[in-house]
């Protein structure tokens, strides 16, 4: 990791944790182990570092899934890792920082759910396409439909206020709707391949 990864790291956990607006510039330079100046020198000001960890934080959803499908692993692990990035990411936190960095600056109102970035949609397309022809997925949905529940499902649970009231740990209940989808959308022999059930405990 490099020492503005480092920095936009330490900064991204201190924003969800306090909000943007409530964390300062010596908070981050102490929790990253660099000096104040650095921050300054580095980024300028605030508004840039905020910028710069928004751009980071997409970077690394984007590479995640870049080397994901690069990678020598079956379908069927790739599947099962691109699920368990996206239930980690899956984070009420996250989401209430996203919807209060929009509010400050309306031209971010895209990134609420980065899982909808056309990049990361194409590669997920690709996935299923893989996963159809591997005799994992069924070919009687499209693809796009498939991902369109998926992603919907994904937006519905990290912007449904609603959700909070009735369950407290998103993750479960995540995983429990990606096993009823999966079950749905994969042959016997996904099924057999894919651990679906093992989806309600991520």
């Amino acid at each position: 990791m490099t020492r503005e990864e480092k920095i936009c790291s330490a900064a991204f956990s201190l924003y969800i944790k306090h909000g943007p607006q409530k964390v300062s510039m010596q908070e981050i330079a102490d929790t990253a182990g660099v000096s104040k100046k650095t921050l300054y020198n580095r980024f300028g000001n605030r508004e840039k570092l905020l910028d710069r960890t928004i751009e980071w934080h997409s970077r690394r959803i984007v590479g995640f899934f870049e080397n994901l499908m690069e990678s020598d692993v079956s379908i069927a692990e790739k599947l099962v890792k691109a699920i368990e990035f996206v239930s980690r990411e899956l984070d009420r936190e996250i989401e209430a920082l996203q919807q209060e960095l929009v509010r400050s600056n309306p031209y971010l109102k895209d990134i609420p759910v980065n899982f909808l970035h056309k990049k990361i949609r194409l590669m997920l397309e690709q996935l299923v396409e893989q996963a159809k022809n591997a005799g994992l997925c069924r070919t009687d949905y499209s693809t796009r439909m498939i991902i369109y529940i998926i992603l919907s499902m994904i937006k519905g649970l990290t912007s449904w206020k609603a959700v909070s009231d009735v369950y407290t740990d998103s993750k479960y209940l995540f995983g429990t709707t990606m096993k009823f989808i999966l079950d749905a959308f994969l042959t016997e022999k996904g099924k057999k391949v894919l651990p679906i059930d093992t989806f309600q405990t991520l």
